[in-house]
């Protein structure tokens, strides 16, 4: 069968993405052929064009495709939402779904708006945002070598990354970066970065304006305890330097911003602490950023900032100058006026 969603799905736009070759001798109208590439699941890649798919938008047969070779009989056929998934080795057709309309795969058309009220069970916009598809959160020796080599680089051990759940993008629109999550207290995903692993000049990118994230959310607040216990936490600019922290000071609570602006919710969240120590890198922006947090919060909190040397961050300082940092904190708590345990 197939689904009415199909008619908003571009499919020769699907099929480019997927890395489908049309034959343009065989194809003529709305049947396009080609080689099945269900056949190289089984590592029979096929010579001879046996496949074909319905590019026909005001057809219930558009996005329908069919394997006339010898393909398995649970793929032979099917709608392009299970192409996608067979394809991307995704979980499920909500999957599929998402993926092509968030790679702008889709058509838009007008929908007439329909407005269903229960009164019983009034419907709340949940926090926050979802994983990406393509995205790919699983233990890192799973991991593409390139992906793992750049944890490697960064000082970042394996068994952090797990703890902290971070992934890496296997196709799509986050393909070749590490994933950093930022989950609240009941592991709800509320904003991510990623962060490339290979030549891309872009270097991070974050989820798009409409994705639901929460743009004030804090990367390492899913490990913040109760309000009554928030002593001391360390602020820094980028997820790699609150892991690297984290490495240095397991004691203290740590958290960053994803970018470089601080909102007002970013200030509400750290001024849930009693000591705020700000970890920012010795440059402008560094600057920039301990002093918004110090003009925002200085009034009711102890605001202090952590020496990092010049020409470095706290990732690279915990990565090749071990101690240092630690030592550092330790100082501005003690400047703080607290034990440090």
């Amino acid at each position: 069968m197939r689904t009415h969603a199909a008619k908003n799905v571009d499919v020769p736009a699907v099929i480019e993405r997927l890395g489908i070759r049309i034959d343009p001798r065989r194809s003529k109208g709305k049947e396009k052929w080609a080689c099945c590439p269900l056949h190289a699941i089984d590592g029979r890649p096929e010579r001879t064009p046996s496949f074909r798919i319905r590019n026909d938008p005001d057809s219930e047969k558009h996005g329908f495709y069919q394997c006339l070779g010898s393909c398995a009989s649970h793929r032979r056929s099917g709608s392009i939402f299970k192409l996608v998934e067979l394809l991307l080795g995704l979980e499920s057709r909500t999957e599929a779904k998402r993926w092509i309309f968030e790679e702008s795969l889709g058509v838009e058309k007008d929908q007439p708006t329909r407005v269903l009220i229960d009164a019983k069970k009034p419907k709340v916009r949940t926090r926050g945002t979802e994983r990406p598809i393509g995205v790919v959160v699983a233990p890192i020796d799973r991991w593409p070598q390139m992906a793992r080599e750049y944890l490697d680089k960064r000082g970042i051990p394996r068994e952090q990354a797990e703890k902290w759940g971070l992934g890496y993008g296997k196709f799509g629109k986050y393909a070749n970066r590490i994933f950093f999550p930022s989950y609240d207290v009941r592991r709800r995903l509320l904003n991510f970065t990623t962060r490339t692993y290979i030549d891309d000049p872009q270097k991070f990118k974050e989820p798009s304006e409409g994705s639901g994230a929460e743009k004030t959310a804090v990367f390492g607040e899913f490990f913040w305890p109760n309000h009554a216990d928030r002593n001391v936490v360390v602020v820094l600019e980028s997820a790699i330097n609150v892991l690297a922290s984290e490495r240095e000071a397991p004691e203290v609570f740590h958290g960053a911003i994803f970018g470089s602006e601080v909102l007002p919710g970013h200030l509400l969240r750290f001024a849930t602490f009693k000591t705020i120590l700000v970890a920012s890198d010795p440059d402008p922006a560094g600057d920039k950023y301990f002093h918004a947090i110090k003009t925002g919060l200085s009034q009711s909190k102890r605001v202090e900032r952590v020496a990092i040397p010049e020409g470095t961050d706290a990732a690279d300082l915990a990565r090749d100058r071990p101690g240092i940092l630690r030592a550092n904190i330790i100082e501005a708590v003690r400047r703080a006026g607290i034990v440090f345990l």
